[in-house]
């Protein structure tokens, strides 16, 4: 009688560890109070477990039940993904396996006992004392699921799940060959054979999932390295518009120096002129022609900055602008403008024929068209179709069209590559906001 009252309340333990692992992982939807929830589906798990054990005596249908069994109340009752609960409901009686088989073999080789004979008519005070202590076991392996959950949550997708789930299933099917084995089975050469086709279906499963993964890290890799650009370049475009401010008063003040000057010289105050042009020679300041001027203050530092470091090439520049781009668009357009303008530069640099750069901005069908073209040799496209860095240092260049493209994507827009009559074009299409 007291084998019969130890097997029970290791029976319980189990169904309530379980039952708490769910209802704490998931929540419940609508009480606020979790004990009646784990009391409701230890109860479930209890009649599931009892069943299987004494009654039906079979371990297909116990594994099945207990399994759909906690799916189908964790649908119902608590909250989350649906496949997330198949997977602990998977998950919860795969770590049965782990509690248990181990400490099966280790306890009958250590008391030489056979291992059917151990798991089902052995009734003393070691098995006993196995059954707790294999129940004491999968209580740290709960209270470890829950803290992980705790820590950081995972969200998966619909294919995500599906490889999981593949992956303990077929491991759930792996312990029951290898508990049938242990049992003694009949059926031992079909048994080794399912094993090792279910171990060929694990590798698979895991290949998968780890380039899936790899997928998943170099997107996030490529995100990160775009973000960390585009951040910089909004701190450039933004110095940027200091200094052209700070060079656009430096014009004006110019022509008030001028007239200073001219003064003087009408004084006949010449060594008072000449120390005044000493220290106006004094202060060096870095060079940028007007060569646009819009409403943005920004846009005007980016193509005039970049229009006169073309122009230091030899390269003809030349703008024409039929709209006028909001304040709202205007950093992404800087920053858009000033990766297209250093493809350019650098490509017309690479020609020795005479080259020039063309930039154009129109509004049309509710987008704004964004165009920058350059003179090209031979075809860029037929050479180098995805448009690769020609740099060495691929890590730190190629971005560039990437940024261009992200942007783009950002305001519900496309990006065109094209190229006619000798020359190269990029057309960005922008949503107007």
């Amino acid at each position: 009688m007291i084998w019969t009252a130890i097997e029970l309340i290791a029976i319980l333990a189990e169904c309530f560890l379980i039952a708490r692992m769910l209802v704490e992982y998931f929540d419940p939807k609508k009480a606020e109070k979790k004990f009646f929830h784990i009391f409701c589906l230890t109860s479930c798990l209890l009649a599931c477990d009892l069943l299987g054990t004494f009654v039906v005596k079979k371990e297909l249908f116990f594994v099945s039940s207990f399994v759909l069994c906690g799916s189908i109340y964790s649908f119902f009752a608590l909250k989350g993904n649906l496949l997330e609960k198949l997977y602990m409901s998977v998950l919860s009686y795969i770590m049965i396996y782990f509690s248990n088989l181990p400490l099966l073999f280790v306890i009958t080789n250590l008391t030489d006992t056979n291992v059917n004979e151990f798991a089902y008519d052995s009734q003393t005070v070691i098995r006993s004392s196995s059954i707790l202590i294999s129940k004491v076991i999968f209580f740290f392996l709960t209270q470890g699921v829950l803290t992980i959950h705790r820590r950081k949550k995972y969200h998966f997708k619909m294919a995500e799940w599906i490889i999981i789930l593949s992956a303990f299933a077929t491991t759930l099917l792996i312990g029951l060959c290898v508990l049938l084995l242990a049992s003694g089975s009949v059926l031992t050469q079909y048994l080794f054979i399912a094993i090792t086709v279910l171990l060929s279906i694990l590798d698979i499963i895991i290949f998968v999932f780890l380039q899936k993964l790899g997928a998943i890290n170099q997107r996030e890799q490529t995100q990160n390295i775009l973000h960390a650009q585009l951040v910089q370049q909004q701190k450039d475009i933004a110095q940027l518009d200091r200094n052209y401010h700070e060079l656009s008063i430096l014009r004006h003040d110019y022509g008030n120096q001028i007239e200073c000057i001219r003064c003087m010289l009408q004084e006949d105050k010449t060594t008072e002129a000449m120390r005044y042009i000493d220290s106006l020679t004094k202060r060096h300041f870095a060079s940028a022609e007007q060569h646009v001027s819009c409403s943005s203050s920004v846009l005007n530092a980016v193509i005039n900055t970049k229009f006169s470091a073309a122009k230091s090439h030899g390269i003809r520049t030349s703008c024409m602008m039929t709209t006028t781009i909001p304040d709202s668009l205007e950093y992404d357009v800087s920053i858009l403008l000033s990766n297209l303008l250093d493809n350019a530069i650098e490509a017309c640099r690479q020609q020795k024929s005479d080259s020039s750069i063309r930039l154009s901005f129109a509004e049309i069908n509710g987008y704004y068209r964004i165009i920058v073209e350059n003179t090209i040799v031979e075809s860029v496209l037929k050479k180098n179709r995805k448009l690769s860095t020609s740099k060495s240092d691929r890590k730190l260049h190629g971005w560039g069209l990437k940024s261009v493209q992200d942007i783009a994507d950002t305001h519900n827009g496309s990006v065109d590559f094209y190229e006619k009559d000798n020359r190269f074009f990029v057309s960005v299409l922008l949503m107007k906001c």
